[in-house]
């Protein structure tokens, strides 16, 4: 048996660094100790060692922004990091004195050697860097076709070692630069349910702020999710917590350890190359597979995709799952400075549902797909180190033209809306309408006219693919006669076709009735020397009967059986109280294939 007809989940995605169901840390602090803090604090700059400089290009002089320059002790360990500003400058901390290396790297360009320096307790010393323009390119990298190889060698696979080293630069770059607060962003996040396909947007929610991002998204410590997997959780009826591979993680020698690499590439992409990974051990917990997915022609770290291998404990559903409902994204931009961000980013996770099946007195259940939860995030705008502010958010527009239900006349003043959305506008006197801002993804848009029933005035929903930087253009009209005819009456293709009454049941002050009704459509057959027996209405009749929706809306089918030849002058619309009594009665003269709308006032 399975809970419930969906799954919660929660992902680990937060932009305040928290991961959901965590509480935060609480710290308690002692007074006594905070004379001997005091002290150290006071004490530290005094005794730091410090190495200052600036790194400029070679060729020109001009200071090299964004570089990271990295101060490596003896055994190769990475002691302190840090990015140049808009004029090169860097400086940088030792935890103790020593003999180091300064390094600074950022793609494109690379550095001359630099002598190592020792550092004395206290001593503050200068070392500027000359970098040099280095073309950076991925082609000629040969695709490998054999198994994925769980050890990084540089003498067995040097093009691994070729792209993982690019991508290391960027990933650097970008954790270094949020870990600073180098530049304050715009963010939106959101929410979203999506179609078992994946694409088609069926709700979302949504929120802006802005501040400095400390993690896009939140991962846990590496070791934890080695052992205990990528989804966490215990019961089903709980959910479970997904988490992402962030920068760290990625970083970490306990990732490489644990996964296996091999150079692909997509064929939706042929510009991009890959480094594709995934977990070295075939059982355990749920792990992640994936790729960093680079530009053939300059390095640049463009994508990062990954699948979770498998779905959370304890749920068993039939057939698998498909790779967009089981995994995410995280694409990365670089900014005019030379730094990088994570642009863009979301995690996917499947909501399922129960399908019943039963043979002969058995009834089974499986776990099935229903729709697929989103959450994810976008920069929207950044203010770069020199007050620039610079859009970043990957929308394009949706605009077009809507027209009535022959397709002749423009609607003026209609409402336009992507379904599940807060992107709504109305349409101007000549039909127009323009949708700006609208993330990538493909929504449902609907077309209302403002007075209408909603069936007569509201359009069927029109598919539309919405891509960064591009207008999408449509033609929206609202349902022809015969289009609601059809998908309300469901003809069964008899010699003649059925008609459609619509209209509203309103009291006295106008208020829509729903409560204790009933309406009738009535077919009177009995004739008295050639007309129609009016005394017979509801002794001898065919139709139908139906109750008005919340709105007070009903829809009758009027289907003669005779022809509507004979059908013009005998149909009856009826109302019912609660006790089965008239209580509204009049002749209506509807036509086969067309709609006729009829709204009644109860006095």
């Amino acid at each position: 048996m399975f809970p419930s007809l969906s799954v919660q989940t929660s992902v680990g995605l937060r932009l305040d660094g928290t991961i959901p169901g965590r509480e935060p840390r609480r710290y308690s602090t002692s007074w006594a100790w905070l004379p001997v803090i005091a002290l150290l604090l006071l004490a530290s700059p005094a005794a730091a060692q410090t190495v200052t400089g600036t790194v400029t290009e070679a060729e020109s002089l001009r200071p090299l922004a964004s570089a990271v320059v990295s101060l490596v002790d003896e055994s190769g360990e990475v002691r302190a990091r840090t990015l140049t500003d808009n004029e090169g400058h860097y400086r940088l901390q030792a935890p103790t004195p020593g003999r180091y290396l300064i390094r600074a790297e950022r793609l494109g360009w690379r550095t001359d050697g630099v002598a190592p320096i020792d550092l004395e307790t206290g001593a503050t010393i200068r070392r500027d860097l000359v970098a040099r323009v280095e073309a950076v390119s991925l082609r000629g990298i040969v695709v490998e076709t054999g198994d994925p190889v769980c050890r990084m060698d540089p003498d067995e696979g040097a093009a691994m070692v070729q792209l993982w080293e690019a991508a290391r630069r960027i990933l650097q770059a970008e954790a270094l630069g949020r870990e600073l607060g180098t530049h304050r962003y715009s963010l939106r996040n959101w929410t979203r349910e999506l179609a078992r396909d994946g694409r088609r947007v069926l709700d979302e929610e949504s929120r802006l702020r802005t501040g400095y991002m400390s993690e896009p998204y939140q991962s846990a410590p590496i070791e934890e999710l080695m052992e205990r997997g990528w989804i966490q959780g215990e019961r089903p009826e709980d959910g479970w917590t997904y988490y992402a591979p962030d920068a760290a993680a990625l970083l970490s020698d306990t990732f490489m350890e644990g996964h296996c690499f091999q150079v692909v590439q997509r064929d939706d992409a042929p510009g991009l190359v890959g480094l594709a990974f995934e977990p070295a051990r075939t059982n355990g917990p749920p792990g992640i597979r994936g790729a960093l997915w680079l530009e053939v022609d300059t390095a640049r770290l463009r994508l990062l995709t990954f699948q979770y291998t498998r779905p959370p404990p304890g749920v068993e559903i039939s057939g698998p799952l498909p790779a967009h409902a089981l995994g995410g994204q995280v694409e990365f931009a670089e900014l005019p400075d030379g730094s990088w961000v994570v642009s863009r980013w979301h995690i996917r996770t499947p909501m399922l549902g129960v399908e019943r099946q039963q043979v002969g007195a058995v009834v089974r259940e499986r776990a099935v797909l229903d729709r697929i939860n989103e959450v994810g995030g976008e920069v929207e705008t950044v203010r770069l180190r020199g007050g620039e502010i610079l859009a970043l958010a990957g929308t394009g527009s949706v605009e077009g033209v809507a027209l009535d239900s022959r397709g002749t006349h423009p609607v003026a003043d209609g409402s336009i809306h992507l379904t599940g959305t807060s992107h709504r506008t109305r349409t101007a006197p000549d039909g127009r309408f323009h949708l700006a801002g609208v993330p990538e993804g493909t929504y449902n848009l609907v077309l209302e006219r403002h007075g209408a029933l909603p069936l007569l005035g509201r359009s069927d929903p029109l598919e539309v693919d919405v891509r960064a930087g591009e207008i999408a253009a449509v033609r929206v009209s609202l349902p022809s006669s015969e289009e609601l005819v059809a998908r309300v009456c469901e003809p069964e293709g008899g010699p003649w076709g059925p008609g459609l009454i619509a209209g509203t049941i309103l009291g006295r002050s106008g208020e829509a009735v729903h409560v204790g009704v009933s309406v009738e459509l009535h077919q009177v057959h009995t004739r008295v020397d050639g007309l129609w027996d009016l005394s017979a209405l509801g002794m001898e009749w065919e139709g139908t009967a139906t109750v008005p929706d919340e709105e007070g809306e009903f829809f009758l089918c009027a289907e003669p059986a005779r022809g509507w030849e004979d059908a013009q002058r005998n149909w009856r619309l009826v109302v019912r109280g609660e006790a089965g009594e008239p209580i509204y009665s009049e002749w209506i003269h509807p036509s086969e294939g067309e709609v006729f709308v009829h709204n009644v006032l109860l006095r």
